[in-house]
Parts: structure tokens; C-alpha cells; sequence
């Protein structure tokens, strides 16, 4: 399933890019720009063009295999550039962690009341 999204994903954000240079008036014909986005592009085509004509369970395999290895290499990226900038990465780690459990605690409310609404409408729909 990762790769649908992965192409989603790339779909989306460019559409995003598109209009947010559109409505800014922000020039995108700069060589270096055309350069990532022909990158990128080509990357995402290759990897279509790959998986397609894979059949079902070895696309569902290696899919798996890649997210895994793309989450791993952001997580090894991420420590290395820490490690790097000499960085406590333990301290900051757990310096994130409890501002993210002060995040979830506090947006709690806004879920509760988002999942009563969604499932009065789909009461209000299913009468």
C-alpha cells in the first residue's frame, strides 16, 4: 500500500505547488526548480512504471520493504545529523516526547467532540 500513497502523495503536493506558484506569482521556470521537480518526477514514473508489472504480492512485498527502508534511513538521517551537530539526542528525544503527550492531551476535546459529530451525522443517515 505504500506506493499508491507514496504517488498520492507526490500528486497532491504538486498540485499544491502549482497553485501556491499560480496565486504568489512565484517563478518556477529557475533551472534548479525545473531540475528536483524533473527529478522527482522521473523517480515517481520509474517507480510506476516498475511496480507495474509486478504482480499483486510482489508489489504488496516490496512496497513493504521500501516503506520500511525509507522509514529507517529518515530515522538514521535524522540521528546522524543530530550526532553531527553534537546534539543530546536522548534528552531531546524525551524533551519531544513529553511535549507531544502535552499536544494529545490537549486536542483530546477537539476529537471527542469531531467523533461524536461524524457518527451523529451517520446515525442522522442511516435513518
Amino acid at each position: 500500500m505504500f506506493v499508491p500513497i507514496l504517488i498520492a502523495t507526490y500528486c497532491s503536493t504538486m498540485c499544491g505547488l502549482l497553485v501556491t506558484a499560480a496565486v504568489q506569482r512565484l517563478n518556477l521556470w529557475n533551472r534548479v526548480v525545473i531540475g528536483w521537480l524533473a527529478l522527482l518526477t522521473a523517480f515517481v514514473g520509474g517507480m510506476v512504471a516498475y511496480f507495474a508489472r509486478l504482480d499483486a504480492e510482489a508489489v504488496s512485498r516490496q512496497s513493504a520493504l521500501l516503506a520500511n527502508a525509507l522509514l529507517l534511513g529518515v530515522i538514521v538521517l535524522f540521528l546522524g545529523a543530530g550526532a553531527r551537530r553534537r546534539i543530546p539526542l536522548y534528552e531531546t528525544f524525551i524533551e519531544g516526547a513529553k511535549e507531544g503527550f502535552h499536544v494529545a492531551i490537549g486536542i483530546v476535546p477537539y476529537l471527542v467532540a469531531i467523533l461524536v459529530a461524524v457518527a451523529l451525522a451517520a446515525n442522522y443517515y442511516l435513518w
